[in-house]
C-alpha cells in the first residue's frame, strides 16, 4: 500500500494502472528476436512522440537495427536521470501452451515471451517517464528514455549509444530482478573452443585415432561441472572476494562436432575431425578476457603436454561484447531513492546488494557505469523468466512504474 505521505506527489499521480500494462501488452505482441527489434524500435519511437516527448531520435547500429531515444528537457536544477531498456528477447523454447505474443492476462499474470525479460520492465519505465510529462512538474533534469537493441548480444547498442555520447548522472534499468535492488552482477565472456581431429575410415584407422569429439569432452571434464561454483587453485585464476559467492562460474553453452565445420551428420562412420565448444563464463572483479584466456591457455598447454594430439584453439566469440562486472556503493543517492521509493509504495524494505540469482547474470549497467554513469537495476518479474509460457504479475509492473515515478521524485528533491 502507497505511504499516504507520498501518495499525492504529481508525478506519481499520474502513472495509470491500466496504462502501464496496455503499454507492456503492445510490445509484447511485437516479437523482437535478437536482430530483429526494427518494429518494436519503430512502436517505440511513435509511442514517444504520441506521449509529447520533446525530443525523440534514433541511432542505426546495424542495417534494419537503430536504438530508439525520447527525452524530456529539464532546468538543470537536479540531476539528468537515463532509464535503459533491451528491445531484443529470447527465442521460443519447447513447452509453450499459449501464444508466446498473445500478451494474454490470466487472473494475476501477464504471459507473453519477453514480459519477463524485459518488456514489463521497459512498460515500467516509459509510463513512469509519461507520467513525468504529463503531471505538469518541470523536470530538473533531463529524463531520456533509451530502447536499445542486441543487449542479449553482450550490450551492442547500449555501447553504440554510449560511444555516440549518450551519456546522463543516474541511470534506472529496469531488468528483472523481482523487484530488487540490485547493485552489483558477474562480469560476463563467451569463448569458443574449436578442436580438430583427423578423419579416417574405420578401415584406416590401424588402432590409432584422433576424435576431434571426444578430445572436446576431456577439456570439457577439465573445465568442471556447468554451473558450479570454479575453486580457488582450479583453472581460473582470481582472487576470492566474498560478495561475489557462487563466482566465478561457466556454462558449457554449445558443443556441436562432425565430418567437418559443416558437421555432416549424415556420415557417421568416419571419425569426426571437428568440434566446438561456447563456454559462457560468468567472472569476479579482477578477471577481465584477457587473464581468462590467459588461464584456458595454460589449461590447455598442460593438456597438450599429457596429448600431443590435442590440437586445439580458443578465441572470444566475435560479436559478443564483454560485459564486465558492476558494483555502485549502497549508500549511493540512486540507491538509496529507490529503496525510498519501493518501501513507500509497497510498505515493507526491498531486497538491497548481491541479489541472488540475479547477481550471475550480466547487463548493460556494467557498460553505463564504465562510461561514468552510476545507476541500479530494478525491475518485475524474474522468476519466470526465459521458460515456457514466460510471465510476470501484473502488480508489479505497476509497482515497478510507480517505484520509478517516486525515485525520480525524490532524486530531483521534491518528496
Amino acid at each position: 500500500m502507497t505511504d499516504p505521505g507520498v501518495a499525492a506527489t504529481p508525478i506519481l499521480e499520474r502513472v495509470e494502472p491500466d496504462r502501464v500494462l496496455a503499454l507492456a501488452r503492445e510490445m509484447i505482441r511485437i516479437p523482437s528476436f535478437t536482430k530483429q527489434e526494427k518494429r518494436l524500435a519503430e512502436w517505440s519511437a511513435d509511442t514517444m512522440s504520441a506521449m509529447g516527448f520533446d525530443e525523440v531520435w534514433q541511432q542505426e547500429v546495424e542495417p534494419g537495427r537503430s536504438n530508439v531515444f525520447g527525452r524530456l528537457r529539464g532546468s538543470g536544477e537536479g540531476p539528468s536521470i537515463l532509464f535503459n531498456g533491451h528491445l531484443d528477447h529470447n527465442m521460443v523454447c519447447d513447452g509453450w501452451t499459449r501464444d508466446p505474443f498473445g500478451a494474454e492476462v490470466d487472473g494475476d499474470w501477464l504471459i507473453g515471451l519477453g514480459a519477463a525479460n524485459m518488456k514489463a520492465g521497459n512498460a515500467a519505465m516509459l509510463a513512469a517517464v509519461e507520467a513525468v510529462r504529463r503531471s505538469g512538474v518541470r523536470p530538473r533534469g533531463d529524463v531520456t528514455m533509451a530502447f536499445v537493441v542486441g543487449e542479449l548480444q553482450g550490450g551492442l547498442g547500449t555501447r553504440a549509444a554510449l560511444d555516440a555520447g549518450l551519456r546522463a548522472d543516474l541511470f534506472f534499468l529496469g531488468e528483472p530482478t523481482e523487484l530488487g535492488v540490485l547493485t552489483m552482477h558477474a562480469g560476463v565472456l563467451q569463448v569458443r573452443v574449436t578442436v580438430r581431429g583427423e578423419m579416417r575410415h574405420y578401415t584406416t584407422l590401424a588402432g590409432h585415432k584422433i576424435h576431434a569429439i571426444e578430445k572436446a569432452m576431456k577439456i570439457a571434464a577439465a573445465l568442471g561441472p556447468s554451473y558450479e561454483t570454479i575453486p580457488p587453485g582450479s583453472w581460473m585464476t582470481f582472487a576470492p572476494n566474498p560478495a561475489y559467492d557462487g563466482l566465478p562460474r561457466m556454462n558449457l553453452g554449445v558443443i556441436r562436432g562432425g565430418i567437418t565445420p559443416e558437421i555432416l551428420s549424415w556420415r557417421p562412420a568416419l571419425v569426426p575431425d571437428y568440434c566446438e565448444m561456447v563456454l559462457d563464463l560468468r567472472l569476479v572483479p579482477g578477471q577481465s578476457p584477457e587473464s581468462v584466456m590467459a588461464d584456458l591457455r595454460r589449461l590447455l598447454d598442460r593438456m597438450r603436454a599429457a596429448d600431443p594430439d590435442l590440437r586445439v584453439e580458443v578465441e572470444t566469440v566475435e560479436g559478443r561484447t564483454y560485459f564486465p562486472p558492476f558494483e555502485i556503493p549502497i549508500d549511493h543517492p540512486v540507491v538509496q531513492a529507490a529503496v525510498f521509493a519501493h518501501r513507500a509504495i509497497f510498505g515493507r524494505e526491498p531486497r538491497v546488494g548481491a541479489l541472488t540469482p540475479q547477481k550471475y547474470a550480466g547487463a548493460d549497467s556494467a557498460h553505463m557505469l564504465r562510461a561514468g554513469i552510476p545507476g541500479i537495476l530494478y525491475g518485475p518479474a524474474g522468476r519466470y523468466l526465459s521458460v515456457p509460457d514466460e510471465r510476470v504479475e501484473v502488480r508489479d509492473v505497476v509497482g515497478a512504474s510507480r517505484v520509478f515515478a517516486l525515485a525520480v521524485a525524490r532524486l530531483w528533491g521534491l518528496v
